[in-house]
């Protein structure tokens, strides 16, 4: 298959690097930052990018990062007072280009827009777009001009039309909001920041890339996985209980309402024996079980029960029973925003406009930079194999779903079965030709190995029964005047 990352963060980052090096560290992005007793056995990861299997064979990178592919010798074609961080002298980008002429290899590197918009997939299969000297601009502050950036959806679509030429079908990794703290997808970078309006503004970057996946490709070919590696704790409050006290709420109600967080995480597992009890005692062949609740609390990811068409990003429709002031509708567990008391105390926010590009929103405990939530993030999934993504799941077994669904796994018997209605059953089609894209020590199977393997002695292949029909009616021709002679 053919192979692509696009990301809105450097290349070498933390969630594009793991589909393509191995490092002891993330940081390891360059060879300046290897530890001098490592340089003998470690390869930095942009070296292992352009060197390394399978990194050398991705058809198409886009993201940032150039910082970590030129040398300090060299100064940015963009931030033209930033120089590269490679103390090595090795200038990665001239030797990806290198690599692909060497092999005659219909190959582009872009660094901006225009040259971006140039780009005809028709007649290029290999793409490098490094489009930014660390990660790219947040999208509202993103140049959409001829010397700026493409955006993500931009991106997805270039890479779908390049990769979907190989018959055998491709790999495509887009990342606009995951990978670890220190950072991320941009979204995750306006999160750190407290910064709710980029992060917001980075989610619809996201969904538009999705939605142009979905018109360039057709779920009936094409499997398509939306997760995530972490949430945050940005929370969603304004639940103003404007009809009174919730008499009718549950003890796990109550204790949040009084902010008593083990006492709410305790009832918490009192439900959870419930549930099971449950499902010890009923048949879940004729009995549906639902668990749902009739609204949230901000202890992690808060709800609100504001008017519909109300600014998200604006003041709740009440101020604060306590203070006196009012609040954003969407607050942080922690981070920069903390709201700093002040002699009348927390910081009022009237006159402020909070729909502002760099508003902060407020925070109930102090960092420098917000961390991760920690419960469990949803999975999307359409086409081939989605059923397999249901339920609640450790973040491992995805890969072995997707390797499952594109018959890549070790067990493959399910794509040997006849097409029928099971999305799964449908042959993968024939082992594409040998090229230096396999697993290390694997031996790429050849079209003809593919044939032997598959070929069911007691079947007869298309030739032979095209073969059998035509020898029949020649002998049978051929037996007719035998036959008026005999007569």
């Amino acid at each position: 298959k053919s192979t692509g990352i696009v990301t809105n963060t450097r290349i070498t980052h933390g969630t594009p690097s793991a589909l393509y090096a191995r490092s002891p560290s993330r940081y390891w992005e360059d060879n300046a930052k290897i530890p001098p007793h490592s340089h003998a056995s470690c390869k930095d990861i942009a070296r292992q990018l352009v060197e390394n299997e399978p990194g050398r064979n991705i058809n198409v990178l886009m993201g940032g990062g150039r910082r970590h592919m030129i040398p300090t010798s060299v100064y940015d074609r963009e931030e033209r007072n930033q120089r590269g961080r490679r103390t090595d002298g090795r200038n990665l980008l001239d030797e990806w280009v290198h690599d692909k002429k060497t092999r005659d290899l219909n190959a582009e590197y872009v660094w901006n827009k225009a040259q971006f918009d140039k780009v005809d997939p028709r007649h290029t299969d290999y793409l490098l777009g490094i489009f930014g000297y660390s990660h790219l601009d947040f999208e509202v502050d993103r140049n959409k001009g001829p010397s700026g950036d493409p955006s993500l959806a931009e991106m997805t679509v270039k890479a779908i039309q390049i990769l979907r030429k190989n018959p055998h079908g491709f790999f495509l990794m887009v990342e606009g909001e995951e990978a670890g703290r220190q950072g991320s997808g941009r979204i995750d970078h306006a999160h750190h920041h407290n910064n709710g309006r980029r992060a917001l503004e980075e989610i619809g970057a996201l969904d538009e890339s999705v939605q142009s996946a979905l018109n360039l490709t057709s779920t009936k070919d094409t499997l398509i996985v939306l997760t995530a590696d972490h949430s945050h704790v940005f929370t969603f409050g304004g639940d103003n209980t404007p009809r009174g006290h919730p008499v009718t709420a549950g003890r796990m109600d109550h204790a949040h309402h009084y902010n008593m967080a083990a006492r709410a995480l305790d009832e918490v597992g009192r439900l959870d024996e419930c549930v099971k009890t449950a499902l010890k005692l009923l048949d879940l062949s004729n009995t549906l079980l639902v668990v749902t609740a009739d609204h949230s609390h901000t202890l992690t990811f808060g709800g609100a029960s504001v008017p519909r068409g109300h600014p998200v990003l604006g003041l709740d429709t009440e101020i604060s029973d306590l203070d006196g002031k009012p609040y954003t509708t969407l607050l942080y567990g922690n981070g920069p925003g903390y709201a700093h008391t002040t002699p009348t105390g927390r910081h009022d926010l009237t006159g402020f406009n909070t729909e502002d590009i760099n508003f902060v929103q407020q925070a109930a405990v102090p960092r420098k930079y917000e961390t991760h939530g920690g419960e469990d993030v949803p999975v999307y999934a359409i086409g081939p194999g989605s059923h397999l993504f249901t339920g609640t799941v450790e973040q491992t077994y995805i890969a072995h779903a997707i390797a499952h669904a594109a018959c890549i796994a070790d067990d493959n018997s399910h794509c040997e079965k006849p097409p029928s209605d099971d999305a799964c059953a449908a042959a993968p089609g024939p082992v594409p030709a040998p090229t230096s894209r396999r697993p290390l020590g694997q031996v790429t199977p050849t079209v003809e190995d593919h044939k032997q393997q598959s070929r069911d002695h007691r079947a007869w292949s298309a030739g032979t029964r095209a073969w059998t029909w035509t020898t029949y009616h020649a002998l049978t021709l051929l037996m007719l005047p035998l036959m008026v002679l005999l007569r």
